[in-house]
């Protein structure tokens, strides 16, 4: 008896592909899912300028800068 071909099943050579990408695709379906039942999205705060203030604030009061870096750091800030 000789079978059926190589044994690749009804879509040939592609098949092991096409499942590949159907596997991927239901990952990304429930990961999807559980992102959006359980909030497992990674939120990062952005930096804003109130940050670097507050460090330069925190640079003076510790005596790492002088009062003139201060300022001139202070608007380089503002522009």
């Amino acid at each position: 008896m000789m079978g059926y071909g190589m044994g690749y099943g009804m879509f040939g050579g592609f098949g092991m592909i096409f499942w590949v990408i159907i596997l991927v695709v239901l990952v990304l379906f429930i990961v999807k899912i559980f992102e959006k039942e359980f909030g497992a999205t990674v939120n990062y705060p952005e930096k804003t300028s109130g940050d670097a203030m507050r460090i330069l604030n925190e640079r003076l009061a510790s005596g790492e800068i002088t009062i003139e870096e201060y300022r001139q750091l202070k608007d380089a800030l503002k522009k």
